[in-house]
């Protein structure tokens, strides 16, 4: 792992974290959080909470399951103290799959990323 990759900021590795959630990359997944992770998801169908490594992957079937492929459009990402990463984007399932969803992506509450 390169110097600049040990000291990604908390919205880096959020956003890192979106593009594996998306690309269903569980092994990056579970490298850019920790093993205490909580997520609150405001997409739906799907779990309001999800906990740790095994709750992330859930997150990502969830998500897949529902919206089948899809592209994530960031809008804002903040980061406030605990740490936690507030992320704002907009979910467009690829054709066949619905309209675009402007969703809150979940955030990490508490843990840490990576």
């Amino acid at each position: 792992m390169g110097h600049a990759e040990q000291h990604k900021t908390p919205v880096q590795a959020a956003l890192e974290l979106y593009a594996a959630l998306r690309d269903s990359r569980l092994p990056d997944v579970a490298a850019l959080t920790t093993p205490d992770v909580l997520c609150k998801a405001l997409t739906r169908p799907g779990l309001s909470l999800y906990y740790g490594h095994q709750g992330m992957a859930n997150l990502a079937r969830y998500i897949h399951a529902a919206y089948g492929d899809y592209t994530v459009a960031i809008i804002s990402a903040t980061e406030q103290p605990d740490p936690q990463v507030t992320v704002r984007a907009r979910i467009d399932p690829q054709p066949g799959h619905g309209p675009p969803l402007r969703r809150r992506l979940p955030s990490p509450r508490r843990g840490h990323l990576r």
